[in-house]
């Protein structure tokens, strides 16, 4: 499922699959948005960007969000791993990293 390359300040709704250890579904049954991070490490060095848009879950079972972006959270070029962070009781784990890229328009 390609979510990049993405132009830069689009602000549309990205689906993707929260997936550990190579493509395990993580199950976020009994979460709610708040407690999924978005992160876009950039993959030329840098400090990462915390996504301030909005997440929904699709399919809890199968671990499937979708993400609406903010402007800041897609406002520099480059190429980038995204990430959940996903907070559960008994801790917190991040996802396999997706490559994203966001392009000049």
């Amino acid at each position: 499922m390609a979510i990049s390359p993405w132009p830069k300040g689009q602000i549309e709704l990205m689906t993707f699959p929260c997936v550990q250890d190579g493509g395990t579904p993580i199950n976020l049954t009994g979460l709610v948005p708040g407690n999924i991070t978005i992160l876009l490490q950039p993959i030329s060095g840098g400090s990462d960007i915390t996504g301030t848009g909005t997440v929904t879950i699709l399919s809890a079972s199968q671990g499937i969000i979708q993400y609406l972006p903010a402007s800041g959270d897609v406002n520099t070029v480059g190429t980038y791993n995204l990430r959940a962070q996903i907070t559960f009781s008994t801790g917190t784990i991040i996802s396999d990293a997706a490559t994203f890229s966001v392009i000049a328009i």
